[in-house]
């Protein structure tokens, strides 16, 4: 910011941008449900340590507190916005004189900060609290309604953690997300000289922004040089940080950064949905790893947040992609209940062990489950993605993201309202109507990238349009009822995956089989990540199928697109209410079957040969589903497993001990494996396991140079170096070896080592 590097875009205030259609529906259901019940639960009601309570006083109450107001004002539901004021008047009203504020266990004390492990903890606590009172402050003023409280509580609040942020520096989660609070520095930064101040006098946060920069985790280095492999939440908020280091140094190199980052992880352990594959720690590409809720609406924030700094069209892409393919996924079809991680291939939503590195028992369950960060959390997802649809560039109005809203803003004095009727993306055509004064307007149209081509209609006549940098602009006088039509070409697409897999999408859309499901209530609290019952309309759900799920399809048979005229966005999004769907013929895999409580991993399909008419729905509308489909190979399967030489190779050195040892250690519902290896760049290896002695079923894929896996507590923790974690089932005895390959082939083979 120092070398005149400004925001591309400014977002409008909360409330500017309120949700239609399809999107208000789920608003709808969430402020009905869990978020409409939070506070019966004792975490986030008057015990509430941010409440003055001797309740929880850490994250929990912050990441609620952020997606209420977001909600609240997204809706313009005076209850809430009442039941938001209530936290935002505790944390300023009580704030000290010094400038801190927070939980009742942090205002106890005259500085808090006594070692680095509550430092790490409050400086990160406090940070989705500030953006809740910014959000509460900038949803009043779209009102007419300016606390005048809020302005004067940030500066206290700044200058104090200016003047104790060297002394106690960003450390842990703080560290990992410190681009969260540059974020808020920045803006109060902007709001100081709308008031009218001089660059000058607020250059005191522009030195709090770039000290805050320097403490925090170097995300933009890790995505340029690493795979990345760190716990999926910081990952996703990490997503922000390039942005904002460009925008502090005026330094372009930072602006690739989070494309590398993500084509590391996708090859890594990355989804088809571009999320990292872990669950909390990174795993491998395998399709029944999970992803966090958090870092669903973590992921969607940092996109929101970057594309205001760049205006880049992927960022919007991305954007879209997390909202309606993973962020429906997260909850029941009523948004009732949540669960803790979401899987690409979910056959099985059930309690029991699922192979997850940070696995409760009830991890991929559906009800107030797994683990209360992402219950919290997941309050922001939709309200900030609707909030982030529409934004300004001087006075220039640009639609970023598409979906069902109404827009009320004002550009150059003028009254600017536009209604956008769709049910984009599910089908390819947006309609803007156009209800503002009559003006002279700059509009700017982001193109997805998907897009095979795409016509704008003005009133009915097509208007040429150029693109630029994903971007159409349309200047012309605007007079109310005018109509503007957008009409995108999707194509259905199959594409490449690893492990011998693939996938289908349409436009923005992930498509997937659906599972015939039955539901079945839980009352059995025994797991550990369960603590208490639901309330109200929530209850704790396992989700069965009830219907053969093993079933793939050649690449190259036909697909035909059929549209549902009975489809409602009226009505909650399911199986049985689609918008339309994929028909196609598939072959049922004799190969595939549950390992565990979970869909094997194979590396070829072995089909029965019949064919089996099908269809394909929208990610969004199942919860138990085959999004990741196994390739099919009329090769015999022990021809595609192993390489025969390899076999021979291992029955010969039967009791031949090369220079490793293995150790194993139990946890999670995995075999946690140590082994000492040669390192050289001529070396490799690869473990080969089974069920039953000399006969080695599965192999698996090329270890990368240093493997290393996330084995659950404590958070963010990497196993070392030559370590690797597999999946156990229940009752089961395994038995493996590891593989030193020697520039790919077969060098020397451990002894055999069984567990259970």
């Amino acid at each position: 910011m120092d070398k005149s590097v400004n925001k591309k875009y400014k977002v409008l205030p909360l409330g500017s941008v309120r949700p239609t259609g399809y999107l208000k529906t789920q608003m709808l259901l969430q402020a009905k449900n869990l978020t409409g019940n939070m506070e019966l639960y004792d975490e986030f009601g008057s015990n509430s340590g941010w409440l003055g309570g001797s309740g929880e006083g850490w994250e929990r109450g912050p990441y609620y507190v952020r997606g209420l107001v977001a909600l609240a004002y997204a809706l313009n539901d005076k209850s809430l916005i009442k039941r938001a004021a209530k936290w935002i008047d505790y944390a300023v009203d009580n704030q000290k004189d010094n400038g801190d504020f927070g939980s009742s266990e942090i205002l106890k004390k005259e500085i808090y900060f006594k070692s680095r492990h509550t430092n790490a903890e409050q400086w990160w606590a406090r940070m989705p609290m500030l953006m809740a009172i910014r959000d509460y402050y900038e949803g009043e003023m779209n009102l007419g309604n300016e606390d005048k409280r809020i302005l004067p509580f940030f500066d206290k609040y700044f200058r104090f953690q200016k003047k104790y942020i060297k002394l106690y520096p960003l450390a842990s989660w703080a560290k990992h997300r410190g681009a969260d609070n540059i974020e808020i520095v920045l803006w109060y930064r902007e709001k100081c000289l709308e008031k009218g101040m001089s660059a000058h006098e607020v250059s005191w946060l522009l030195d709090l922004a770039e000290i805050l920069l320097k403490q925090s985790f170097d995300w933009a280095e890790s995505f340029e040089k690493t795979n990345t492999r760190e716990h999926v939440v910081n990952t996703t908020q990490g997503f922000k940080y390039p942005f904002y280091k460009y925008l502090l140094t005026g330094d372009k190199r930072y602006l690739g950064s989070l494309k590398k980052g993500l084509e590391r992880i996708g090859s890594d352990h990355g989804r088809i949905d571009n999320l990292p594959n872990a669950d909390e720690g990174a795993k491998d590409n395998k399709a029944t790893n999970g992803t966090e809720t958090c870092a669903v609406v973590e992921g969607m924030l940092s996109f929101e947040l970057g594309g205001e700094i760049t205006g880049e069209s992927y960022l919007y892409d991305l954007l879209e992609s997390y909202c309606y393919n993973n962020l429906p996924n997260c909850f029941d079809y009523e948004i009732s209940s949540y669960n803790y991680f979401q899987l690409e291939n979910s056959v099985l939503m059930s309690h029991g062990q699922h192979g997850f590195c940070n696995d409760h028992g009830d991890s991929n369950a559906l009800g107030i489950s797994g683990f209360e960060c992402c219950f919290s959390n997941l309050h922001m997802g939709y309200p900030k993605f609707v909030q982030n649809m529409w934004l300004t560039e001087g006075d220039i109005l640009v639609l970023a993201a598409y979906g069902a809203n109404e827009l009320e803003t004002k550009i150059n004095g003028k009254r600017i309202a536009f209604e956008e009727i769709t049910d984009y993306p599910y089908i390819d055509t947006v309609k803007l109507l156009y209800k503002g004064e009559k003006t002279r307007l700059k509009l700017k149209l982001r193109i997805p990238n998907w897009s095979r081509e795409t016509h704008i209609y003005v009133n009915g006549e097509e208007t040429k349009i150029n693109v630029c940098d994903g971007y159409a602009m349309i200047n012309r006088e605007f007079s109310p009822s005018d109509v503007i039509e957008i009409v995108f070409r999707s194509e259905i697409k199959v594409h490449d995956f690893h492990l011998n897999t693939m996938y289908v999408k349409k436009g923005a859309v992930i498509y997937c089989m659906p599972v015939a499901e039955d539901w079945r209530q839980i009352k059995n609290f025994d797991y550990r990540g369960i603590k208490y019952d639901g309330k109200e309309n929530t209850k704790n759900w396992e989700i069965y199928p009830n219907e053969p799920w093993n079933f793939t399809f050649r690449k190259d048979t036909e697909m035909k697109y059929e549209e549902n005229s009975k489809y409602s966005f009226l009505l909650p999004s399911s199986p049985e209410n689609i918008p339309g769907k994929i028909l196609l013929t598939m072959e049922r895999a004799k190969n595939w079957n549950l390992c565990g409580n979970i869909a094997s991993t194979i590396e070829v399909a072995d089909t029965d040969g019949k064919e089996y008419k099908k269809y394909l729905i929208p990610t969004a509308f199942t919860r138990l589903k085959i999004s990741v489909f196994p390739k099919i190979s009329d090769k015999k399967l022990s021809d595609t497993v192993m390489d025969v030489k390899a076999l021979e190779k291992i029955k010969a050195s039967l009791g031949k001990v090369p220079e490793f040892k293995t150790n194993l250690t139990r946890g999670y519902g995995l075999a946690q494996l140590s082994f000492k290896v040669k390192h050289s760049p001529n070396y490799s290896y690869r473990i080969i396991w089974g069920e039953q002695s000399g006969e080695y079923a599965y192999i698996s894929d090329l270890f990368p140079e240093n493997p290393y896996s996330y084995g659950g507590d404590p958070y963010g923790a990497r196993i070392a170096k030559d370590k690797i974690a597999v999946s156990l089932e229940e009752n089961k005895t395994y038995y493996l070896r590891i593989v030193c390959l020697c520039k790919g082939k077969p060098f020397e083979i451990s002894d055999e080592v069984r567990f259970n």
